[in-house]
């Protein structure tokens, strides 16, 4: 500051030196000393003024620092606080090359369990649905004419958790002298690899692995994968299922069906299951199981309904009573093939009873096999439609059975049988079908040589 004034002084003088030599004649010395600390004091006042503002510049950066240092530890305690999140790979870019041992179990480094597509998140959705079957018959020995079957609602993977699914599938039986209600399939379901986890039908679909708890259709032989009405397409079942089986004069009544664990899988063109369950002959348990070899093909798109080129399997049942005496033996092979439009499903069944056996129920033992082609005449005729011929046979190695109280003569039974499918849409099927029994019959109330039969399923 004192530059400058002495500065702008030495410049007056420097330009108007005969002012200042005129005043100088006129100034004393006490005047010029005067003039002189007037301006000093000028200057030392804006210094101090000066330091004032530079103090408290000073002290505002001061404070504003220990704002910013409070802050940033403040904002450190929060990201203390928060969870580590890590975000996904990218696949391809930084996603592991494997993975430990201690994030994978032992069935999943087994089975490579892949991460879920779309397409099988859309799979595992709650599926509500159902079915139902009206037929119609020739009238003879007093059958009814008119015949409503099972109507029975799906719910499929009612509760899902990882893993684990649950599904239970509820049947009504109106055409029994007292109509009932009951459960026709339900089931705890633990799987890896393979997403789709059938209540009803055919089990092999994908490459997986699968243990269940509750109630179920037990694979045995091929007949298990049509209990179902809508898998079924045929209106009767074979009589390996309806007469070995047991499974009634009902058309919508399936096979063997019980309750317990089962497990079941599929790996490259092997499958198997194993199940114990309560007995299906008498009031104990049973053990049993199926190993099947199966082919699909390599050129053709398959989907779940899609069945494979070969399917062959190996089945078994041993039924025990309640001291664990083996009472009834069941014994199976099937071989299905399939073609373009054609396919052929075949089983042969043995039924080997014990005739020492204790729980008073008779020594049934039989054997029965059928052989049916089915060819598929949408492609052909742009529509729908399907036609199937059957040949089977029942050779029971007893004479008499009782039923309602009373014995009926049976003897060996021959069977043909041709008919017809009609596919309306996905939700309404016409099948119709005769059948003849080459001239064999037994004396059974319900028992029919030859009779037609018609059957529409719904469903939803």
């Amino acid at each position: 500051m004192m530059k400058s004034i002495l500065s702008g002084l030495s410049v007056m003088l420097a330009i108007q030196p005969h002012v200042f030599a005129e005043g100088t004649e006129n100034l004393d010395k006490a005047s010029v000393k005067k003039m002189v600390e007037e301006l000093l004091q000028s200057k030392d006042q804006t210094i101090v003024e000066m330091d004032s503002r530079l103090k408290k510049l000073e002290a505002l950066t001061q404070e504003q620092e220990k704002v910013i240092s409070r802050l940033k530890a403040e904002n450190q305690q929060v990201r203390d606080k928060e969870p580590l999140v890590i975000p996904p790979p990218t696949p391809g870019i930084d996603a592991p090359a494997a993975t430990t041992a201690s994030s994978q179990s032992i069935l999943e480094k087994f089975f490579r369990v892949p991460e879920k597509t779309p397409e099988q998140a859309e799979e595992e959705k709650t599926e509500i649905s159902g079915f139902f079957d009206v037929t119609a018959q020739t009238k003879t020995n007093d059958n009814q004419a008119f015949n409503l079957g099972v109507v029975e609602l799906d719910l499929n993977r009612i509760l899902q958790a990882g893993h684990f699914s649950a599904s239970v599938a509820l049947d009504w039986f109106p055409y029994a002298v007292d109509p009932v209600a009951q459960v026709g399939a339900a089931f705890v379901d633990f799987h890896l690899y393979d997403n789709a986890i059938p209540l009803r039908g055919r089990i092999f679909r994908d490459p997986g692995f699968h243990i269940q708890a509750g109630q179920f259709d037990l694979p045995f032989a091929s007949d298990y994968q049509f209990y179902a009405v809508t898998d079924r397409l045929t209106v009767t079942p074979p009589m390996t299922t309806s007469r070995i089986q047991q499974s009634g004069r009902n058309p919508a009544n399936g096979g063997f069906n019980s309750t317990g664990i089962r497990t079941y899988g599929q790996w490259e063109n092997l499958s198997y299951a194993a199940y114990a369950v309560d007995s299906v002959f008498t009031d104990g348990m049973a053990v049993g199981g199926r190993v099947g070899y199966l082919v699909n093909d390599p050129y053709r798109l398959h989907k779940p309904t899609s069945a494979p080129l070969v399917d062959a399997g190996l089945s078994v049942l041993l039924d025990m009573d309640k001291t664990d005496e083996t009472t009834d033996k069941v014994y199976a092979a099937d071989l299905s093939l399939s073609y373009e439009n054609l396919r052929l499903v075949s089983e042969f069944l043995l039924h080997d009873s014990n005739r020492d056996r204790n729980d008073g129920n008779p020594a049934y033992n039989e054997t029965g096999y059928h052989v049916t082609l089915i060819a598929d005449l949408e492609e052909w005729l742009n529509h729908a439609l399907y036609v199937y011929s059957r040949y089977q046979a029942w050779d029971p190695e007893y004479n008499t059975v009782e039923i309602d109280g009373e014995n009926y003569a049976v003897n060996r039974i021959e069977a043909f049988s041709v008919g017809l499918g009609y596919r309306f849409n996905n939700n309404i099927t016409l099948k119709a079908e005769y059948n003849d029994t080459l001239g064999s019959a037994t004396l059974e109330p319900y028992f029919q040589s030859n009779y037609g039969i018609v059957q529409l399923v719904g469903s939803f």
